[in-house]
């Protein structure tokens, strides 16, 4: 629940076109995370049902005319910390307990949280009826965060603020960004970031279940 000014980790949902009780089950599972501070709503999409739903539960709605929401998640936190999810993910209660001492070690600028799928299709079930990214998600990526140099996926992450700040004002990166999706987003600032020395650490314990996309397209 809600933990104190010194110790809480403010919290930032991204929303797009997902169905409003996609919206309402992440933002609930975040409010009931242990040591969360405030819940942010950050819209790629200007939706009145949106609108009307953080009226409702009395939270902030920030909505943005990028496809990645980084810039406006950045600023609108008041932590040194926050932790990013995309609408449909649904966190642990101990999402911050497993992910936040990664971030004593002040190298590391992000922690990719893992998550999983409980339905026969995911958002990457491709043609070929492979999971494409379940290696890459499960192993893979883990691997590489044991050296410092995981792939910062987005949803199901706990941030050093100061770290993405710095990454995002470095020359150029904002133009690259602006003209992104999400993913592409997090890949270029992964890239920014493990070149200003930062670290990216990525462990294998799962803390989120992973939206299912029944429609591939």
């Amino acid at each position: 629940g809600r933990a104190g000014a010194a110790t809480a980790v403010d919290v930032v949902v991204r929303v797009d076109r997902q169905a409003v009780h996609e919206v309402r089950a992440t933002v609930r599972a975040a409010q009931a995370m242990r040591g969360v501070g405030d819940v942010v709503m950050v819209s790629t999409v200007d939706r009145a049902e949106v609108t009307e739903l953080a009226g409702a539960l009395d939270l902030r709605l920030i909505t943005v005319g990028d496809r990645h929401g980084i810039g406006a998640a950045l600023t609108a936190v008041r932590t040194g910390h926050v932790a990013l999810f995309d609408v449909g993910d649904v966190p642990a209660i101990d999402f911050l307990d497993r992910l936040r001492p990664h971030l004593l070690d002040e190298r590391v600028a992000v922690v990719q949280g893992l998550g999983t799928s409980f339905a026969d299709d995911s958002p990457e079930h491709g043609p070929n009826h492979r999971h494409e990214l379940v290696f890459e998600r499960s192993s893979l990526n883990p691997a590489l965060g044991r050296r410092g140099a995981a792939v910062w996926l987005g949803s199901g992450s706990l941030v050093r603020v100061d770290a993405v700040r710095e990454a995002s004002s470095a020359p150029g990166v904002n133009d690259v960004l602006g003209a992104g999706s999400a993913i592409e987003a997090h890949w270029h600032l992964t890239s920014v970031l493990l070149a200003g020395g930062w670290r990216l650490v990525a462990p294998p314990t799962t803390v989120m279940a992973q939206r299912s996309l029944p429609d591939e397209a």
